[in-house]
């Protein structure tokens, strides 16, 4: 069913279906088509990998829209009356990640040595705490 409740009508999908083959998702084909191998779904259709792909591009965009959200309610409740709230610019975080994710019924649990984490030590500016390499 479509979203307004009546039947998708049979050519419509055949068109749909077709044109995923001029379709390019923001997913790489090779990318899908990794995953999808490594749970054991072994198909060389590119009209099936690209409907994966749009699938996983639209949980993204859902999951990206609702931590935003989340992050405009957290700043307007945080700064009440205040004038400079349409002028600072937006900065997700990943509490506001982990808060939508669950949303979606997805727990994230993070590393301790992320540096966004509260009572994180400044450990040389790089995620894994110093030496980048040496």
């Amino acid at each position: 069913m479509a979203d307004g409740g009546k039947p998708i009508d049979a050519a419509d999908l055949e068109d749909f279906i077709a044109s995923l083959e001029d379709y390019q998702t923001a997913i790489p084909d090779q990318l899908v088509q990794h995953f999808l191998n490594k749970t054991g779904f072994q198909t060389d259709d590119v009209r099936v990998i690209r409907l994966v792909a749009l699938a996983a591009q639209k949980f993204i965009a859902d999951v990206a829209h609702e931590a935003l959200t989340q992050r405009r309610i957290h700043r307007e409740s945080q700064s009440k009356g205040s004038q400079a709230i349409d002028e600072e610019k937006l900065v997700l975080t990943t509490e506001d990640l982990k808060w939508a994710l669950q949303e979606f019924g997805i727990r994230l649990s993070r590393a301790e040595y992320f540096a966004d984490q509260a009572g994180a030590t400044g450990t040389g500016g790089t995620a894994g705490g110093g030496n980048s390499g040496n």
